[in-house]
């Protein structure tokens, strides 16, 4: 249980201090102070962070001027009561006190302000979902005309749809090490996708980063992953060791089956730290798991839930019934992208029972939820992209910009809208300010969390880079990159291939290349890249010895 009373204030006109005592009430009871009735003004802040003086509603920039007239002509001992709903953001709080602090005016006594939070902890629960290899059109809420997302496209319609959020690489892993410590991949060790043998496995991610679960840990929430880890097979790099208290999924990379949860035929799922072998489709398994989760949850700590399903990724693998469903609705879709559809569908579903056993909980109210896309689809396994140009893999936008949103109840405005330019590594920083989370390792993430809010927020002015390194016959164990700084971006979409140059506002597809005639463009951003790529280059992608914790030689 938290302290019941948050903030005490004294004030006189010497500022030396008259303390009155506060009762407590009940739980969701305001904190009353034991002044005369005719010699003090109630001033309330709701959970909304409205203000009302005596009822009256009363904008916070003109209390000074309300609770100066109010207090002409009254007797030395008149008071302010300052009472705040617990859900009431601290800043709100501290508008209202420094607007009572200008009323300096004679025989005015600010006597106490209370902030009261009543037994549980007032920050927001959070629920991350991220998927793996959903495109940018595979969701009806993105346009998608032969896919029924509804759980989901009620998630866009709650909250913010964000048109410019992009992954932080085209393939799983990296975007996964950008997600959880607020940074490039590159400059936490995974470049490339940890794989089961170390001969192909591209990243380790570095030991000394620190996680956002254990950010969030620190500051007093119960942290919990479900679903895909793909950030190590082995100590150190498994999630019970890097700030999850617990752990219920895969740690590999994509399952060989959805049903028999292998790859290579390793065994990777995992409860806390035992080897499972749950019976049924991984999607039902992370969805259920997850429901049940916060049915019994009845911590007084509020909670951080990562839900990382393994699919929509291949193999495509929809359970028979749905793509029965599918094909009786949709006779007309070529078999793949019927099959590919039917498997949204069927993970949106699984969306929907957790947001259904979110509710039911009682819990849904203060929870903060996002919901994205680890890199864009695969047009090979029957995936859609819109109409950007690529998809999973590819630095073209069809490979890295996401579907995006952001649900918070009576904070984020349902049915808005952003085209913010942000990635994956911001939602670190983004989640830390809302739960009130300190961190002190730097970050190359930044928050969102205004711009999600409907605040104002600097525009972007970063330089953004995509990294990939991947060996095979196409890339040969070499990078290949991206930048974009403003509407310009500059890629090369695979080695040894020339950089190309776009303006992404007026040509969203991808389809004219302007290196030539904007070399000052192409230059400017191909420096600050070479830049980005020395700063670095000296971050170890590879364990110690050259084979990861758990990976087979």
């Amino acid at each position: 249980m938290r302290n019941t009373l948050i903030l005490l204030a004294a004030l006189s006109i010497s500022f030396s201090g008259m303390v009155a005592q506060a009762d407590q009430e009940g739980e969701g009871g305001p904190a009353t102070i034991p002044l005369p009735a005719k010699q003090s003004l109630n001033v309330n802040i709701d959970k909304d962070g409205q203000c009302s003086v005596d009822g009256k509603p009363v904008p916070l920039d003109k209390l000074s001027e309300v609770v100066a007239r109010a207090a002409k002509g009254k007797p030395e001992g008149f008071g302010v009561k300052l009472i705040a709903a617990h859900e009431c953001r601290f800043d709100r709080i501290n508008q209202a006190i420094i607007e009572i602090s200008k009323t300096r005016v004679k025989k005015v006594v600010i006597a106490q302000l209370v902030r009261e939070v009543q037994g549980k902890d007032s920050r927001p629960n959070v629920l991350l979902i991220l998927v793996d290899d959903l495109g940018y059109g595979d969701l009806s809420s993105y346009g998608a005309k032969d896919i029924d997302s509804p759980h989901i496209d009620r998630l866009v319609k709650d909250g913010m749809k964000m048109t410019q959020f992009y992954a932080n690489c085209p393939v799983c892993s990296p975007t996964r090490a950008a997600l959880l410590t607020g940074r490039f991949q590159d400059c936490v060790g995974v470049p490339g996708v940890i794989r089961t043998h170390a001969r192909n496995s591209w990243g380790y991610l570095d030991p000394k980063a620190e996680l956002l679960p254990s950010v969030l840990k620190k500051a007093g929430y119960h942290t919990v992953i479900d679903g895909k880890w793909h950030l190590g097979l082995g100590e150190p790099n498994i999630p019970t060791a890097r700030g999850f208290d617990e752990f219920y999924g895969f740690l590999g990379d994509m399952m060989d089956d959805y049903y028999k949860h292998r790859r290579h035929g390793v065994n990777y799922m995992r409860l806390g730290t035992k080897e499972i072998d749950p019976k049924g489709h991984a999607t039902d398994l992370f969805s259920d798991w997850a429901a049940e989760w916060l049915a019994k949850y009845k911590g007084d700590k509020p909670f951080f839930i990562y839900l990382a399903y393994n699919a929509p990724h291949s193999p495509v693998q929809p359970p028979k019934e749905w793509l029965e469903r599918y094909r009786k609705k949709h006779p007309d879709v070529p078999m793949k992208r019927a099959k590919f559809a039917a498997f949204v569908e069927h993970l949106d579903d699984g969306v929907g029972r957790v947001m259904a056993a979110l509710k039911t909980s009682g819990k849904a109210d203060n929870t903060l939820i996002f919901f994205t896309s680890d890199n864009g689809g695969a047009g090979y396994h029957g995936a859609s992209n819109g109409i950007l140009r690529g998809g999973k893999q590819d630095m073209f936008e069809g490979g890295i910009r996401e579907p995006m949103c952001a649900v918070w109840p009576g904070h984020i405005k349902p049915g808005s809208q952003s085209d913010r330019v942000a990635m994956t590594m911001d939602l670190f920083p983004t989640i830390c300010e809302a739960a009130g989370a300190k961190f002190d390792k730097k970050i190359e993430g930044i928050s969102i969390l205004p711009t999600l809010l409907g605040k104002p927020q600097p525009p972007e002015d970063r330089y953004l880079f995509w990294v990939r390194l991947e060996g095979g016959r196409r890339y040969n164990g070499k990078p290949y990159y991206a930048a974009r700084h403003g509407d310009w971006k500059l890629l090369q979409n695979a080695p040894g291939q020339p950089y190309q140059l776009f303006n992404i506002k007026e040509d969203i597809s991808e389809k004219t290349d302007q290196a030539k005639e904007h070399p000052e463009i192409f230059n400017r951003l191909k420096k600050a890249l070479d830049e980005h790529i020395k700063a670095c280059k000296s971050v170890p992608w590879q364990a110690p010895g050259g084979v990861g914790p758990g990976e087979l030689q």
